[in-house]
């Protein structure tokens, strides 16, 4: 998973600006023939964005976390303001505004920086109170920060400059603003509501529990304690329907408070619905109708293979993995992307140098797997909470997928979907590369069976998320959400393990619903590109890989369809592809 709290894309169109207003007046920085790119170090070093100079870079754990200074960033913005209000559009005064912007983003940077340490810190152990409020601290900051950059683009739009700057923020940037911009408060405090529910969400998350013959419980302590028969007579199906009994009414209800802002967001932005609002803010270069035939096609095609699979045994056997330590899992990946070479080879020695990602197993720690940006660090990080088996592997690589993406392109990305092709194309690169025939044949019947159970899964998270979201505003209510769930499990054959009452209420337990809306859909568009590559490396090795590293190249220039069709792959969201998979699917699994 792709976990950005701001994509640079938008905030880069600056540097252009600065770079071209201030070439003539700075003193020039250290360039690549400068000796720093021949020097001989322990470590290895990476140019920053510019190109100019090398990343003052530390391990993860070294890096300081220091609150960052919210007033101090608001003043600083509010100063530029207030200038650009008697400026002319003359050199020097283009000038002293491109200094003051590179100052502004620099702080932005590293407010930015410092936001995410918190989260990765907290996240590293969610029980670590510190970090839990830090986190809190820049998150709410940052909608400020967001208000007061708006402030400042209407400035920039109203000032006798505009035109120049209009120039290098980049064509159209500032059309929507002018010197009468107010942002709108109603936007504004349903923003900053947004925001606290989610942080409601994720500190309820973590205290969920039952009280079982007076002893508190949590989802996993419940289970296992049932299953080994600790708790008599009560069986694993019961236990998680008394689990979920107790957690979803507060859970759930604050999904659905969730959903009324967000309506309501969407609303205030002009959109005719938040499904749109949501596929606009991730990038997409296609639009909830383009998605009807391709899931449709997934509900024909693939859903009665993936029931047929659960009937016959091959899920089950499939998933029954080889236990295996998390350090081993990423020795496994790190051999297979040494054997790839070239950029994937040079980001996985970055990773190690330095630390940059964290595998191991623990209670207290985030229960998903993510990747995310440093922008002061110019590096990518990720976390994987292992599960001891052999397919946290392909967990591993598909965010070091990710890590790899943000690595050669320094965190720009196009879109969501570009991302998640990129992090699930290194799943299936690595099965090809693997050393260990045994494991490589283990892990390969695995992402079959996943690749199926992807489909059947997240096409049922998706028809969830369009649903609920369709429904008038005095219908979001946690009865209607609860019965979307059951219906849509049932409707894409992931039911049947466990009771009705679990595919009802479990929901509430999937983050990305709270934190990432329509997000999910990504994971099975972007893996229907991303097989294809597959089928190329198979067919002809090296291929994919190489096919891989044009994709890498082209994620900051195109869209996801023209990504696609420029590789020559068929196009990703038509039946067509469905119809192909299921064909391949067909043929390896039965």
């Amino acid at each position: 998973m792709k976990k950005t709290n701001i994509r640079r894309t938008a905030l880069l169109l600056v540097i252009a600006l600065l770079a071209m207003l201030l070439s003539g007046c700075a003193a020039a920085r250290p360039g690549a023939d400068d000796g720093r790119a021949s020097r001989t170090v322990e470590l290895p070093q990476r140019l920053d964005y510019s190109g100019e100079d090398y990343i003052d870079m530390v391990s993860f754990p070294e890096m300081e976390y220091v609150r960052p200074d919210l007033d101090g960033d608001l003043a600083r913005i509010d100063a530029l303001i207030a200038a650009l209000a008697e400026r002319e559009d003359s050199g020097m005064d283009l000038r002293r505004t491109a200094r003051e912007l590179s100052s502004i983003y620099a702080a932005y940077y590293t407010y930015d920086t410092m936001m995410t340490l918190a989260e990765i810190r907290h996240d590293l152990n969610t029980a670590d109170p510190y970090y839990d409020e830090e986190y809190t601290y820049c998150a709410s900051g940052r909608i400020e920060l967001g208000e007061k950059f708006e402030e400042l683009f209407a400035a920039c739009a109203g000032s006798a400059q505009a035109d120049s700057l209009s120039e290098f923020f980049g064509e159209g940037f500032l059309d929507e603003y002018d010197a009468d911009y107010v942002y709108p408060e109603a936007y504004i405090a349903l923003s900053r509501r947004e925001n606290e529910l989610e942080q409601q969400y994720h500190s309820a998350l973590t205290d969920a529990h039952v009280t079982y013959e007076g002893r508190d419980y949590t989802r996993s302590e419940l289970y296992r304690a049932a299953r080994s028969g600790a708790l008599g007579a009560l069986t694993p199906s019961e236990a998680l329907d008394l689990y979920y009994d107790a957690v979803n009414p507060e859970l759930g209800g604050i999904y659905v408070e969730l959903v009324k802002v967000r309506q309501q967001l969407a609303a205030e932005r002009g959109y005719d619905s938040y499904i749109d609002m949501a596929y606009s803010a991730n990038g997409r270069d296609y639009g909830p109708e383009d998605v009807q035939a391709y899931t449709a096609a997934i509900v024909e095609r693939l859903v009665p293979l993936y029931r047929r699979a659960v009937a016959e045994g091959l899920a089950d056997s499939a998933n029954d993995t080889t236990p295996m330590k998390a350090r081993r899992c990423l020795q496994a990946v790190t051999a297979a992307a040494n054997a790839m070479g070239g950029e994937i080879a040079d980001a996985m020695e970055y990773l190690l140098a330095y630390e940059l990602c964290d595998v191991d197993s623990s209670d207290t720690k985030y229960a998903d797997s993510y990747e995310i940006y440093l922008e002061d660090y110019e590096s990518p990080f990720f976390l994987v909470n292992s599960i001891g088996y052999s397919e946290d592997t392909l967990t591993i690589a598909h965010e070091f997928g990710h890590f790899t993406d943000d690595y050669v392109n320094y965190g720009i990305g196009k879109s969501t979907d570009v991302n998640e092709t990129i992090s699930q194309g290194m799943e299936y690169l690595t099965l090809c590369y693997l050393e260990d025939d045994a494991l490589r044949a283990e892990l390969t019947a695995y992402k079959l069976m996943d690749t199926l159970q992807l489909y059947a899964e997240q096409g049922s998270y998706n028809a969830f998320e369009e649903r609920v979201y369709a429904l008038p505003a005095d219908e979001v209510t946690l009865e209607n959400i609860n019965a979307i769930s059951l219906q849509v499990s049932q409707e894409y054959g992931v039911d049947g393990r466990w009771s009705d009452d679990y595919y009802a209420k479990s929901w509430i337990e999937i983050t990305h619903f709270y934190d990432m809306p329509f997000y999910l859909v990504s994971y099975f568009v972007s893996d229907s590109a991303a097989v294809q590559l597959y089928e190329m490396e198979l067919e002809t090795p090296g291929s994919g890989l190489a096919m891989y590293g044009d994709y890498i190249d082209l994620a900051t220039e195109e869209e996801f369809m023209d990504i696609a069709a420029d590789c020559g792959l068929r196009n990703p969201i038509s039946a067509a592809q469905i119809a192909a998979l299921a064909e391949t699917l067909e043929q390896q699994l039965f």
